[in-house]
């Protein structure tokens, strides 16, 4: 899982675990200070006598003590196959490389990039800005527009805008099709593509003027959006409606948003809740489309009003996780709320699609075994069942690492992705999705509403 993190902290050395952001362990004291602390005050007294047995003896064990000193300094000092190929390589550019065009190049990078890489598609290596961004980012401060883009059937579509970020703001949504920047068309470009000529025109100084399409049916409508810059922002990761703001929605059902399982949405998404028991709100269509994960931490907050077990007192069994090992670790929500919010006739109608990843399908596998989901509607989930740890390095580097492989709290059950199915979960009522600015014109969000036995879907 992207930041599924353990509560723990140990140092060893310079090599900083850490799972879940918070200071924890011995506390932090300078080089100096530790050796002051450490100081041997000697105290001058006769030393004892010593047989000479007592001395032949100790002269064997230092020689013991010696040679396996030796040995394990030659073992260590002899490089592995990895090290003699970093060596060679490094010896190598340093002596002939010519960067030709400047760019430079990093060693620490490079190295940090592909080892990890080559692990799985999960594990993600952090340095400089990049680490520095994952320190904002778990602190709840994005900094950049607040678009997230995906090529879909040849055209650049906007797949999530974050609450509270300059695109937000200047009123892009999902579901908005990225046409042209400046006069460069996107149709049919790779992201890499589209993001270098992004890059080339912010790097020559023009102002950005981004075309963007939108759906309603068949219908468009056409946009030009300018001056729109990276900023610091808090994201807003959920928000709430209700047929005061989408005519669709039955009178006594709401539709909740939760797009990340980080900073912040725990407490934005219990205040939604607040809004649904006082609105006297008994059904809910929960969107987790386009959810990739998030932290554990953050999770267990947000289960504990979505699943429920009347023997599990204060804290619901929310996943067991597996480790290289083949121990096995327990991981309960922080509360058994649900009771609070929902009856026993309401229902909650989950929305997904293959963005819906990591702690989203953690979260639907123990809705679906404690029995509080009605339906799944949309597309097939991703099929990420494993946990990641972060692990730092003189807080210059860190390196996020698949550790574990999760099971469901009751059924006892994995949901992979694996050669034979390369999905997560296959929705109650499979729509597929249609490129739609507003809800109303979104067959799976309408699919949803009829479930709830309110509206037939509107035609698109």
């Amino acid at each position: 899982m992207e930041e599924f993190e353990k509560k723990n902290r140990q140092e060893e050395d310079n090599l900083n675990y850490i799972f879940d952001g918070e200071e924890g362990g011995r506390p932090h004291v300078k080089p100096d200070e530790v050796y002051q602390q450490d100081v041997y005050q000697p105290i001058h007294l006769k030393p004892p006598r010593i047989s000479r047995f007592s001395k032949a003896f100790i002269s064997a064990m230092l020689a013991v003590v010696m040679f396996a000193s030796g040995f394990l300094l030659a073992w260590y000092a002899v490089p592995s196959e990895e090290e003699k190929l970093a060596r060679f390589i490094k010896d190598v550019v340093d002596k002939y490389f010519y960067d030709v065009d400047g760019s430079g190049y990093s060693f620490i990078e490079g190295i940090g990039v592909g080892m990890v890489k080559s692990l799985d598609e999960y594990s993600t290596f952090y340095s400089g800005e990049s680490l520095q961004g994952l320190y904002h980012e778990r602190e709840g401060r994005f900094n950049d527009t607040g678009m997230v883009f995906k090529v879909n059937g040849g055209e650049c579509m906007v797949l999530k805008v974050y609450g509270g970020s300059p695109a937000y703001e200047a009123g892009i949504k999902a579901g908005d099709v990225l046409e042209k920047v400046n006069d460069f068309e996107t149709a049919a470009k790779s992201l890499a593509e589209i993001r270098e000529e992004i890059f080339r025109i912010q790097k020559s100084g023009q102002e950005l003027v981004y075309t963007f399409k939108r759906y309603f049916g068949e219908q468009t409508q056409t946009r030009t959006v300018t001056n729109l810059k990276s900023a610091e922002y808090t994201p807003v990761f959920s928000y709430y409606y209700d047929s005061g703001d989408i005519i669709a929605l039955p009178q006594d059902a709401a539709y909740i948003t939760l797009d990340e399982f980080s900073y912040g949405a725990d407490g934005q998404f219990k205040q939604n809740l607040e809004k649904f028991k006082q609105g006297g709100k008994k059904d809910l269509i929960l969107d987790l489309r386009t959810n990739p994960g998030g932290s554990l931490n953050i999770l267990q907050s947000i289960a504990s009003y979505l699943i429920t077990d009347g023997t599990a007192g204060e804290n619901v069994l929310l996943a067991v996780a597996e480790y290289k090992d083949k121990s096995t670790q327990k991981y309960f929500t922080t509360g058994n709320y649900y009771s609070q919010y929902f009856g026993q006739d309401s229902r909650i109608v989950v929305l997904t699609n293959g963005d819906s990843a990591s702690a989203t399908e953690v979260l639907i596998c123990a809705m679906k075994d404690y029995g509080t989901i009605h339906k799944l509607v949309g597309e097939p989930t991703y099929g990420k069942a494993v946990m990641q740890a972060y692990f730092e390095y003189q807080r210059k580097y860190g390196i996020y690492v698949t550790v574990a492989l999760l099971y469901s709290p009751v059924k006892n059950q994995t949901y992979n992705r694996t050669a034979d199915k390369d999905y997560g979960f296959m929705p109650d009522e499979v729509v597929a999705y249609q490129k739609a600015g507003e809800l109303i014109y979104d067959p799976q969000f309408m699919k949803a509403v009829q479930v709830l036995g309110s509206q037939e879907p509107v035609e698109v």
